[in-house]
């Protein structure tokens, strides 16, 4: 067999990724299977072990993929943003983002993720890690904007922060099980709830 260049190698573990991808939005983390992805990517499962050791390594490199392609995608908090403005933003943008019609099965995936969470250790402790991750950014932007004087210092950042995450994968949720509802519905009461 021939030797894979490091770019080759890396397009192929893309394509298993994206066939991992497609599996669980259809098939869901329980009932997909290694044969189910090699054969979506046109390989064996004897590839498939070459890159990943088991489902679980894939979901977790599924889930860093979805996170680093969100983090390139988001807005950006410029030095004269404020942080209220970027909150705005950032809200604009994900509300934006469910009302098409590629967030369909990203949404799938991570609800996926989330119900197999509740039984697996190592999906349970990315599943947490991200949501961590997610509470202190937005308990950052809060605290910010307490600074600013445009949000009552009384409010405890964390709280607030867990309840902007709350609306978001509420929202998530609603998108998966709703597809045709229209969530630049939303947008106005959101932007009053934040100011």
């Amino acid at each position: 067999m021939p030797k894979l260049s490091a770019a080759q190698f890396e397009a192929r573990r893309n394509e298993i990724l994206k066939a991992a991808f497609t599996c669980l939005a259809k098939l869901g983390y329980a009932r997909m299977t290694i044969r189910d992805i090699a054969k979506k990517a046109g390989a064996s499962v004897g590839t498939f072990y070459l890159y990943f050791q088991d489902k679980d390594e894939v979901i977790l490199a599924l889930r860093e993929q979805h996170e680093a392609n969100l983090s390139a995608n988001l807005p950006e908090s410029g030095d004269g943003t404020g942080a209220i403005e970027f909150l705005d933003a950032l809200f604009l943008f994900l509300l934006r983002s469910l009302d098409t019609a590629e967030c369909e099965d990203t949404l799938r995936v991570d609800i996926q993720i989330w119900a197999e969470a509740l039984q697996n250790d190592s999906l349970n402790e990315l599943a947490v890690g991200v949501f961590k991750e997610k509470i202190r950014n937005f308990a950052g932007l809060v605290a910010k904007a307490q600074k600013e004087g445009k949000l009552d210092k009384t409010l405890k950042p964390e709280a607030l922060a867990r309840l902007f995450l709350a609306i978001i994968t509420g929202l998530e949720l609603q998108r998966a099980l709703n597809p045709g509802y229209i969530y630049k519905d939303l947008i106005v009461p959101i932007r009053k709830l934040l100011r």
